[in-house]
């Protein structure tokens, strides 16, 4: 049964709380786990830690014991409907919609929010319900290019707790998408920690919409990469110019790196103990020297066949999975765009063995650049204008490159 990065992770964190961590990195185990076993397992856990069994405890332990039972009680139930979905029972499935679209690239001015708006927009008038999220905590501006100044709530009311959930922070623009603002006028919202990234992260997947795009930092910070490597669908965007393109490489190899440090902490956002045999591993081979920078990832994975075979089918799965799409930005000449294009992607099949999709190019147009200073997107507009169309056959390859 093939899974995504987010069900691999998923099943994971579940198998770690009714087994072993070394059961959790282990794929074959999960893959031949039966229905008795985990019963079993399950049983044995609620004897263990059923909050009932000690009603003398402190009032903070039992609270202890009744968020790890809960947890257990949630890890049973989404590792029984991986066992029926695997064997074909009609229940239901536990993936995730791919509605996350995530606009990065380790620059500023390449464009990256005038690309996040107007897809936005472009969305919305294919009768797609599309809400555009901030989620650049140092510098948010994505408001601007959608001439909204005002707002009640922003993203950072639900990062301090003032909100319970994301759709009172959401509000509609004059040009058909959702908004969710940033706001950096507080001081420490952008450090942050991975339990809050990832908190956001599953309130933007409540969202009730067809898409959510998320305009990213323009750099490497780990607020930046943990955005992008959990959506669905990850853009990077560059310019032909030299410094834009290196840092998109860059920006991938970050990427690419702090995925797999991730892997080793079973992608958990609770204190779950690492796999420390996969986690020094990855540690040690992705800080070789620069004799042996350029096979990082070949040596990774031949040393994890070798010394953790057991670990394999876990970073098997994630390479596979972690695909990643190229637009270029501000194009004016499209056949040096396209050779730039493969060269990206020829060097990053080589050297990281990833899979990358060229989704197009965005011409060097008078009504986008005109568009940042009226504030004003092109699509919206000129509907029928030629943004618009490389705008669309970009949408249309990245649906495409998805399935």
């Amino acid at each position: 049964m093939e899974l995504n990065y987010q069900q691999t992770i998923l099943l994971q964190r579940s198998c770690a709380y009714l087994f072993t961590i070394n059961h959790a990195q282990n794929q074959n185990f999960i893959e031949s786990l039966s229905p008795e076993r985990l019963k079993k397992a399950f049983r044995k856990k609620v004897f263990q830690y059923h909050p009932d069994r000690y009603p003398d405890e402190t009032s903070e332990m039992i609270i202890k014991r009744q968020e790890r039972f809960g947890k257990i009680t949630t890890s049973y139930k989404i590792l029984t409907q991986f066992l029926a979905e695997k064997d074909k029972k009609p229940v239901k499935k536990i993936s995730v919609s791919k509605k996350i679209i995530a606009i990065g690239g380790a620059k500023g001015g390449i464009g990256k929010s005038i690309i996040s708006t107007n897809l936005a927009v472009l969305l919305s008038r294919l009768k797609k319900k599309t809400v555009a999220a901030d989620l650049d905590l140092y510098g948010p501006n994505l408001h601007l290019y959608f001439n909204k100044i005002n707002f009640k709530y922003s993203i950072n009311d639900f990062i301090y707790g003032n909100l319970d959930n994301l759709a009172p922070a959401i509000t509609k623009t004059p040009f058909g998408p959702y908004l969710i603002a940033g706001d950096n006028s507080k001081l420490g919202i952008a450090n942050i920690t991975y339990a809050q990234k990832m908190k956001i992260m599953e309130a933007v997947r409540k969202i009730k919409s067809s898409y959510v795009i998320l305009d990213l930092g323009g750099d490497t910070t780990f607020n930046t990469l943990d955005f992008f490597i959990n959506a669905d669908h990850r853009i990077i965007v560059t310019t032909c110019d030299p410094a834009a393109y290196l840092e998109a490489i860059n920006f991938i190899k970050a990427s690419l790196y702090r995925g797999l440090n991730r892997l080793s902490s079973l992608g958990s956002s609770d204190k779950s103990p690492k796999d420390k045999k996969l986690e020094h591993l990855i540690h040690e081979v992705i800080n070789l020297g620069k004799k042996n920078g350029d096979k990082r990832i070949e040596i990774l994975v031949q040393r994890v066949q070798n010394e953790l075979p057991g670990s394999w089918p876990l970073l098997r799965n994630f390479i596979k999975n972690f695909r990643l799409n190229l637009i270029i930005n501000m194009v004016d000449d499209s056949r040096f765009a396209d050779k730039l294009a493969a060269h990206i992607k020829k060097l990053v099949g080589k050297t990281l063995l990833l899979n990358l999709t060229h989704l197009g190019n965005i011409t060097f147009h008078s009504d986008v650049k005109k568009s940042s200073r009226t504030l004003i997107p092109a699509i919206h507009h000129k509907p029928s204008g030629k943004p618009a169309r490389e705008f669309k056959n970009i949408f249309n390859k990245l649906i495409k490159t998805a399935h």
